[in-house]
């Protein structure tokens, strides 16, 4: 069970985070204009491998961010929180990948208006920081995290292929792609005789 000390730490630290994400809101009029179309819906985000679930109540001001709530939620957006952190600061094709690891439960159409407006999100980030901690340091994060999102999903890549080449060669449970193609060719010509 929480203690009091913990759920005021995690509440600051979601305040903290509400406040950063609706200063970057407050920098793109388009994202805003796109926000208060979802107003009066309840969206949950479920952080899978924790037991953090935020609830989030989109308007023309921003996002604001509850982590408990007892109503009822329009969608519920489930993912790790690597997944998550790409959709929201995906810029460029990494966005596909990102959406690719999420799951949406409840009002699809909902839940993919809300992951299009984050991953639509034109905002500096690297600007934005850097009125808070210098222009070099900002550009030293923003590369930082620019290659730790390069590296997510190299080893993503990896895991996938090496995971498939270890289930078709070493316990030969999957077929490999000629043995498919070879069995498509026998069945199509058994047919046509």
């Amino acid at each position: 069970m929480e203690t009091t000390t913990e759920k005021t730490g995690a509440n600051y630290l979601v305040e903290k985070f509400q406040q950063l994400i609706n200063k970057a809101f407050s920098l793109d009029e388009q994202t805003l204009g796109e926000l208060a179309g979802l107003a009066g819906k309840v969206i949950s985000v479920e952080f899978i491998n924790t037991s953090l679930v935020l609830y989030l109540f989109p308007s023309a001001q921003g996002i604001e961010i509850q982590t408990g709530f007892d109503g009822d939620v329009h969608v519920r957006i489930r993912g790790t929180p690597t997944a998550l952190f790409a959709m929201v600061t995906a810029n460029d094709g990494g966005s596909e990948t990102a959406a690719g690891n999420m799951e949406i439960i409840g009002d699809v159409g909902l839940g993919q208006r809300f992951q299009a407006i984050l991953m639509g999100i034109d905002i500096d980030w690297e600007e934005l920081l850097s009125h808070r901690v210098g222009d070099s340091v900002a550009h030293l994060i923003g590369n930082l995290a620019r290659k730790g999102r390069r590296y997510i999903t190299d080893v993503q890549q990896t895991i996938v292929l090496d995971i498939s080449e270890y289930l078709r060669y070493e316990k030969e449970v999957l077929p490999d792609r000629t043995v498919v193609d070879e069995l498509v060719i026998a069945v199509d010509v058994m047919r046509d005789d």
